[in-house]
């Protein structure tokens, strides 16, 4: 292949590489929907996490009905959960000017545009402590936030890098201050579960991160927890 050849496929490359960053976690498909869902998963709208009192957890780390051969060790927790179907605007219009056949690939990576994902999934111990270096984020809401500030030139592996190391301090900053705050409080307590008013201050921190709000789509769904089980010994 000749140079000339080659310059013709360095935009193409670096285009498919900024549509990879709008691959979505499939959180219905993964979670909602997964098999034991029924007794293993919690779906929590805003209504419903805003009728728990702020310093209060409610029974977000309880499970009612666990079956006998399983006991929980802990709960994944996915945080800015909103519907696929926001991306269907935002990438329609990025590969508009792109041929059917481009548009058809691309429709076909990101997978269908149906159901709900979120921001970012958050590790709990069984007594819903988080565990702040276990947490995972999709590129999605970051990508739609990039875009919006910057266009498709703000896409690229080094700014997503860049983002993840701010989120780490965020997320440090954010434990040392509960940590500070149960020090300080007349009732400091061993365990330290998160509360309401904790959980939405972590959807805060991931929303900074990406610097995306969903609007007044799924938006209104909040929290989604999962249940992981083990075998009793």
């Amino acid at each position: 292949m000749n140079a000339s050849s080659d310059n013709r496929h360095i935009p193409v490359l670096a285009f498919w590489h900024k549509v990879e960053f709008f691959i979505p976690f499939d959180l219905r498909g993964q979670v909602l929907q997964a098999k034991g869902a029924e007794w293993s998963v919690k779906y929590i709208t805003a209504a419903e996490l805003q009728a728990i009192a702020p310093a209060s957890s409610g029974d977000l780390w309880q499970v009612a009905r666990v079956p006998e051969e399983k006991a929980v060790r802990g709960f994944e927790l996915y945080l800015g959960v909103f519907d696929k179907s926001v991306l269907a605007t935002v990438t329609e219009r990025l590969i508009g000017s792109l041929d059917a056949e481009a548009i058809r690939i691309d429709q076909e990576e990101r997978g269908e545009l149906e159901g709900e994902t979120c921001f970012a999934k958050v590790w709990l111990n069984a007594a819903g402590e988080p565990q702040l270096d276990q947490v995972s984020v999709s590129t999605v809401p970051w990508a739609l936030g990039a875009i919006s500030r910057q266009g498709l030139g703000g896409l690229s592996f080094d700014a997503f890098q860049a983002s993840l190391k701010r989120l780490q301090d965020d997320l440090r900053n954010f434990q040392a201050r509960r940590q500070s705050a149960d020090a300080a409080s007349e009732s400091s307590q061993e365990v330290l579960p998160l509360t309401r008013a904790d959980i939405e201050k972590l959807l805060d921190v991931f929303r900074d991160w990406a610097g995306f709000e969903p609007g007044d789509t799924d938006a209104a769904v909040a929290v989604g927890v999962s249940v992981f089980l083990c075998l009793r010994h």
